[in-house]
């Protein structure tokens, strides 16, 4: 995820997890950008209750779940 370091510099984002095909590269990123959670699946972080929104920079869509 290239945008992460700038997602944490704007007013009220917080980076809540990251996840990717490869765990390896996801707990890389994760090691080195401190973010606390490493998912294994797409689905785990989107079925993830405390997550508003999920950005795909492969596919470069935004999910958003509204409560």
């Amino acid at each position: 995820m290239k945008s992460g370091p700038a997602y944490k510099n704007t007013k009220g984002f917080v980076l809540q997890g990251v996840t990717r095909r490869d765990i390896a590269f996801a707990k890389d990123y994760a090691k080195r950008h401190n973010v606390h959670r490493v998912f294994k699946t797409a689905d785990e972080l989107i079925a993830s209750s405390d997550i508003d929104a999920c950005i795909s920079q492969r596919l470069q869509i935004a999910i958003w779940r509204w409560r």
